[in-house]
């Protein structure tokens, strides 16, 4: 499928959300099941990603898509109107009123999980919630077994 973006801004509005989020590159490419090597060219602007890729990138980073549509705009009027290259750093950068929440404080079995269920569509999330919620209850009764046979 062909890409709709260009890669300049786009490449370096992904590497700020991405860095925003304290993941690595391998964490990104991991839950977009693709190689760290096609994830590095997408924030080098070597290639582009699609829209649907896009779309799963804005989960995983916790963004709204059109914080990418946003870069790709403006890059856009940046290359056909010739706008000067404040106007061109500034359309690179993530609007500021963008709440993104660092996960540096999880571990990195954490970050991934967190990256994989971001992925998910929301029937993916439904059964992983439910699967989630099944081994907490089970854990539960485990310990308070083990607890009353330790009285």
């Amino acid at each position: 499928m062909a890409s709709i973006f260009r890669s300049g801004a786009m490449g370096k509005v992904l590497k700020k959300c991405r860095e925003n989020c304290g993941l690595s590159q391998q964490q990104v490419a991991a839950a977009l099941g693709i190689d760290r090597s096609t994830y590095t060219y997408y924030e080098l602007g070597n290639t582009t990603p699609s829209a649907p890729v896009i779309i799963r990138l804005s989960r995983i980073l916790n963004v709204p898509y059109s914080v990418f549509m946003d870069a790709f705009k403006k890059e856009e009027l940046a290359l056909s109107d010739n706008i000067d290259s404040d106007d061109f750093k500034q359309a690179s950068e993530p609007k500021q009123n963008i709440s993104v929440e660092p996960i540096y404080s999880l571990s990195k079995d954490e970050q991934a999980i967190l990256c994989y269920y971001r992925a998910f569509s929301n029937e993916q999330k439904d059964q992983l919630m439910k699967l989630a919620g099944e081994m907490a209850v089970k854990n539960m009764r485990d310990d308070k077994d083990a607890s009353r046979n330790r009285n």
